[in-house]
């Protein structure tokens, strides 16, 4: 139905041009013809996504994927013209490659470890891959502000089971290869410090705790070297909360100390892989 109302309303659209130099009237009632059957056809789409089971969501595939599964298209078309049946071989074979490359993926998922950081601005979302169990650690975010900046990468790792904990709540979170206790996070052998506010770095003289990852988020009043002092670390990551001013000061800071540093909102989403 689509296809062929593309068809005639190009074909109407080339005609459209020539009736309007010979004969203007008809070429205003064929443009509204035109204009009608386009939202006939809009409407007629707007309703199919409204049937019960008619899209499908959450599914992700690769370029690389989508480009085997038009060759598949072309490959049965060309057998249903040709008649020939090496045509169908080949559309079996790079289906069962699809899928053998599915499962591979699938196996792989399964044992994965991935830490996201994502750039929301003004806000904090940080993502634990565990196989395919999702935990994150979040502000209170609109449901399209979490579509828009990590549901793609999400569907991606395959993520099937998700706990979201809002940050606000300053709750403790214990998971098989995730433990969470403000400031502290450790993801397997990953060891981070989250800090929000400059309180967190506790008094001078403070026992030390050593980490992989410092993450600061919200534009706490604190110095790198206060930070480091505390929390001796080998990459300093400012989220998306951060002002950039704030940002701008700690990166000259890391600079200064010779320690690594990650600004989510000029450099994109930071991804641990372990």
């Amino acid at each position: 139905m689509v296809v062929f109302g593309g068809a005639v309303f190009m074909a109407g659209g080339a005609a459209l041009v020539l009736l309007d130099a010979l004969f203007p009237v008809l070429a205003h009632w064929l443009g509204a013809g035109l204009y009608w059957m386009l939202w006939g056809i809009n409407q007629l789409i707007v309703g199919i996504q409204h049937l019960p089971g008619s899209v499908v969501g959450g599914i992700w595939i690769a370029g690389w994927a989508a480009a085997l599964l038009y060759v598949v298209i072309a490959l049965l078309g060309a057998t249903m013209v040709r008649r020939k049946a090496g045509y169908l071989l080949g559309a079996f074979g790079v289906l069962l490659f699809l899928i053998l490359c599915r499962s591979a993926r699938s196996f792989d998922r399964m044992g994965q470890a991935h830490m996201t950081v994502y750039n929301i601005s003004q806000n904090t979302l940080i993502d634990f891959f565990d196989g395919e169990h999702l935990v994150s650690l979040q502000d209170s975010l609109r449901d399209k502000q979490v579509l828009f900046a990590a549901q793609p990468h999400r569907w991606a790792l395959g993520a099937r089971e998700q706990i979201a904990v809002n940050l606000a709540a300053d709750t403790s979170l214990q998971h098989p290869n995730l433990w969470y206790s403000p400031p502290f996070i450790q993801f397997f052998d990953q060891k981070i410090v989250l800090l929000e506010d400059a309180g967190q770095l506790g008094p001078k003289g403070a026992t030390r705790v050593g980490a992989d990852v410092l993450i600061l988020s919200k534009s706490p009043r604190v110095r790198i070297a206060d930070c480091l002092q505390q929390f001796p670390c080998k990459l300093v990551v400012f989220d998306a909360s951060n002002t950039r001013k704030q940002a701008s000061r700690w990166k000259a800071e890391c600079v200064d100390l010779g320690v690594a540093c990650y600004d989510v909102r000029e450099q994109g989403a930071w991804v641990y892989k372990k």
